[in-house]
């Protein structure tokens, strides 16, 4: 997935369910219809489909709005008519989702996750700590995270002494949305051993508007004081958002060099290559592959089966690679690799992300056929895969 999509998602899907949930006013109002029911579940089912980690953000939501909904309702024979919509459409995606993916690879969920899942440590605290210092705003931390865990128990008190009802359900959805960040981020601290990207925290800014507008509405300021905090909030929200995008869309951006570059490297492959010439590569691979219009293995899991997830497991990964045929090894990571005992040959491990099995891949300088720096200080190479060094 791009990362301008990713953006995207972690700014409009959050903030739309933040907005649904104010406007149902956390599901105590009993104007909520059987038909707003099937929108939000709609709305859920394409969050879903966004990332399928999404579901620890939906659940909380789900879970409020059914518990609000009864109190509300009382004991009345149709109180669960509007939220039947709620989990019967993302019921029936992830459904068909997970069956195709059994049907098709034999696993109900990405291999990506899975293989960076293979080995590690059962607790990667170090997660915890990305949460507390994300996101990232042009290159550094901002520690937004920690703020945001430390400024929405302080808004949601006060918003039950000092808050109107739509405050209330506000501040309640920037909690929610912050319960279901956490327990994102545990559930990879417990299941995986990379290291997460800044799009897994890129929710903390729409937690902090909650808390944020909930402390200045609830504040004893002027009207005008409070306007202006709101103001500075928005200009900081537009700085960092516009500074993503810039970041992201900018052609001579480090950060999206290797796009460029995946163009004209696919461009010169399928001219200097035939159509059966099958590639192999791990990370970054998702570019090249979308131009290239040639078979392509990636290293890395993202679009594979659990056969490739089964050959790293078992160390048997040229064995997959000979069977498939591959005849070109690409990387788009740091130029060095380690050497072996052939003159003019290294070997390089695949994949690079995660702490699980890896394997090596020699690749030697005779076979080189592309090779070409990139800003960020990684280099993308191509070379001839010759499977007699890679037994």
């Amino acid at each position: 997935m791009p990362d301008h999509t990713r953006l995207h998602y972690f700014s409009d899907g959050p903030l739309a369910l933040v907005l649904v949930f104010v406007r149902l006013d956390g599901g105590r109002s009993r104007r909520t219809t059987t038909r707003q029911g099937w929108l939000i579940g709609f709305l859920l089912a394409i969050t879903l489909l966004a990332r399928l980690d999404s579901v620890f953000v939906v659940f909380p939501f789900v879970a409020a709005i059914v518990t609000s909904a009864r109190r509300a309702e009382g004991r009345g024979p149709r109180w669960w008519r509007p939220l039947l919509g709620m989990v019967i459409v993302p019921g029936v995606v992830l459904t068909v989702y997970v069956t195709t993916n059994m049907l098709l690879f034999d696993t109900a969920t990405p291999v990506s996750g899975q293989a960076k899942s293979l080995g590690g440590p059962f607790l990667n605290l170090s997660a915890f700590g990305q949460f507390l210092s994300a996101p990232s705003m042009l290159g550094h931390s901002s520690y937004l995270g920690l703020l945001a865990l430390v400024l929405t128990p302080v808004a949601w008190t006060r918003a039950r002494s000092h808050g109107s009802a739509p405050v209330v359900a506000l501040v309640d959805a920037g909690a929610l949305l912050l319960a279901g960040s956490i327990a994102t981020v545990g559930f990879y601290a417990v299941s995986s051993s990379w290291s997460l990207w800044w799009w897994y925290f890129a929710p903390i800014p729409v937690i902090l508007l909650c808390s944020v507008t909930t402390l200045v509405a609830t504040s004893k300021a002027s009207d005008r004081q409070r306007r202006s905090v709101l103001a500075i909030c928005l200009m900081f929200a537009v700085i960092f958002t516009g500074a993503s995008v810039v970041r992201l869309a900018t052609t001579d951006s480090p950060r999206t060099a290797y796009l460029r570059e995946s163009f004209r490297i696919a461009r010169r492959l399928r001219a200097e290559f035939p159509a059966d010439a099958v590639v192999a590569m791990g990370d970054r691979s998702g570019a090249l592959g979308f131009y290239l219009d040639r078979p392509l293995i990636q290293l890395e899991g993202l679009v594979g089966s659990e056969e490739y997830l089964s050959a790293l497991r078992a160390g048997h990964v040229h064995d997959f690679l000979a069977e498939h045929r591959v005849t070109l090894y690409a990387r788009a990571a740091q130029t060095g690799g380690a050497p072996t005992a052939i003159p003019g040959c290294y070997s390089y491990e695949e994949p690079v992300q995660g702490k699980g099995p890896v394997t090596p891949i020699i690749a030697c300088d005779e076979d080189l056929l592309i090779d070409v720096p990139l800003p960020d200080g990684t280099s993308y190479r191509v070379w001839r895969y010759r499977p007699e060094l890679n037994p």
